[in-house]
């Protein structure tokens, strides 16, 4: 879910969206905390069901909300690696 900090998610909601990047390194922020950059796409650039009303513009800030499975953000990172591992010298 992405909430659009520019208007009140309670009144106007937020958009569906689904992730399409995640950073391979972690980066730091300003209090030295580590995190992920992760790049999102919404269906639609508007809040509400007609465009022009309450347009998304570039600058606005968002918060996103990440559903996930079931699992840790680790196991999601480390999925590929112990794939590969599990079928490595095997045979097809």
């Amino acid at each position: 879910m992405v909430k659009i900090s520019t208007y009140d998610f309670v009144r106007y909601g937020g958009l569906e969206g689904k992730v399409t990047t995640i950073a391979a390194d972690a980066d730091m922020d300003e209090n030295r905390q580590p995190y992920f950059r992760v790049f999102a796409e919404t269906d639609k650039a508007y809040l509400g069901d007609a465009p022009g009303i309450w347009p998304i513009t570039p600058g606005m800030q968002a918060t996103v909300d990440i559903r996930t499975g079931e699992g840790t953000v680790l196991d999601f990172l480390l999925r590929p690696v112990l794939k590969l591992r599990r079928e490595a010298f095997r045979e097809r």
